[in-house]
């Protein structure tokens, strides 16, 4: 996830980066209502957070709320300041922002604040999800293929419905461990490669094309065209990872 945090105060500003940041997100801090549109266009933001206390030098709080919303990104946009007064929450509102929070703030209050915003924002989610010649039903978790059906454990849907919701995607074994499992940590186990090992068994039995494959010290990723991947060759390792690269005569 990528957050946007638009704040003047240096010591704020490294607070919500130390709330925010670990290996699964991306934080990037900048003190100017200028500085967050141009940031902003040139990056794809999951949600903005923004200090409206202090003001900015080149504009007033609400007016930078405002030119993010206008700027027509998808991105929520939580406002924190010191002052819970009706005016300057509703002027906030009416400026767009999607959620408002008085300090001080603690940090599982505000992180809380954050996923129920994500969530809101989120679009609707269908009841299918279809890719290749599979179907995956998240209401009764059945994975079903060209060449039958079969039931998922939790696990197996959850590695399912994050590999099928981003077909071609490189998925990382960090976020795989957060989204699916909740760590926020490596355990050093194997418990992503046996809970891979059986989603591939059950694509097989139903699929003639879906495969999951492993890319080494990368990540994970569905496909139902292998010549799609980077690196790809007609050569593949017993576990379904890539044999590592080998370099050309000319190489360096």
């Amino acid at each position: 996830m990528r957050i946007l945090v638009v704040e003047l105060e240096d010591s704020v500003a490294r607070w919500l980066r130390h709330t925010f940041g670990s290996e699964l997100n991306t934080v990037d801090s900048v003190s100017t209502a200028a500085e967050a549109a141009k940031q902003a266009l040139d990056k794809e933001y999951d949600l903005v957070v923004i200090d409206i206390d202090v003001g900015f030098s080149d504009q007033y709080g609400q007016s930078a709320i405002a030119q993010l919303k206008r700027l027509g990104g998808s991105w929520p946009v939580i406002v924190v300041s010191a002052s819970g007064e009706d005016r300057n929450v509703i002027d906030a509102v009416n400026a767009g922002a999607d959620d408002y929070l008085v300090k001080p703030v603690s940090e599982a209050v505000l992180v809380a604040h954050v996923r129920a915003v994500l969530r809101r924002s989120a679009p609707a989610r269908p009841d299918e999800i279809h890719f290749g010649d599979v179907i995956l039903n998240r209401g009764k978790r059945y994975l079903v293929g060209s060449q039958g059906e079969t039931k998922l454990t939790a696990k197996e849907y959850g590695l399912l419905e994050l590999f099928l919701s981003n077909p071609d995607r490189v998925v990382p074994r960090p976020e795989l461990l957060a989204r699916v499992w909740g760590f926020t940590f490596e355990p050093r186990t194997s418990v992503v490669e046996v809970a891979v090992s059986r989603v591939r068994r059950k694509l097989a039995q139903v699929s003639s094309r879906v495969r999951v494959y492993a890319l080494r010290n990368v990540g994970f990723v569905v496909t139902d065209d292998r010549s799609r991947l980077p690196g790809a060759t007609s050569e593949e390792a017993p576990n379904g990872a890539f044999p590592p690269q080998r370099k050309s005569a000319s190489s360096d």
